[in-house]
């Protein structure tokens, strides 16, 4: 199995995890689905740069870094060429409009920890710190939105469709 394929597993199986820690009404449970949902848009996002790292068209390779909205903005930077066109207008398409903010605000829901001096910054993971320093659980029923799930919820399973584009892109990039 090639590492872009091992990711890509990995990612949707977060994926599945998420969906089933997803219980809309308890949302003492948000935290753990946007923790899954995060890991898979993570895992697929690096899926797809490590095939096109190993084709030689993608210079940045894999990072230690959870976030990856700036690793997919060079993705999309990518020359197009006769065998990759439509695939790169295809990844233009999933993260049109809004995704790419959604993916940057679930990017920052990694767990950090900050700065000296620094507030603990909201995340899916570790008790965090709002602006006046009190401190909050994820788990807590109002750490997490109906509305922020819907978002992060339709961008992780925008993400999903990434393991389609991974295949074809291997086969272009042996």
């Amino acid at each position: 199995m090639r590492l872009s394929a091992a990711w890509i597993r990995q990612a949707e199986s977060d994926l599945q995890a998420g969906k089933k820690l997803d219980i809309p009404d308890r949302p003492s449970t948000f935290c753990q689905a946007l923790s899954k949902y995060q890991q898979a848009v993570e895992k697929s996002v690096k899926g797809l740069a490590s095939v096109l790292h190993e084709g030689g068209v993608l210079s940045a390779g894999l990072s230690k870094k959870h976030a990856v909205a700036s690793l997919f903005s060079a993705i999309l930077k990518i020359p197009r060429s006769e065998d990759n066109r439509d695939y790169m207008e295809k990844l233009e398409r999933v993260f049109a409009g809004s995704r790419q903010q959604y993916l940057k605000e679930l990017d920052d829901l990694a767990p950090i920890y900050p700065a000296p001096g620094k507030l603990h910054a909201k995340n899916h993971e570790y008790p965090f710190q709002d602006a006046s320093g009190d401190w909050h659980s994820p788990c807590d029923d109002n750490a997490f939105t109906s509305g922020e799930m819907k978002r992060f919820r339709v961008i992780a399973n925008q993400i999903s469709n990434l393991g389609k584009i991974v295949k074809a892109l291997e086969l272009i990039y042996p």
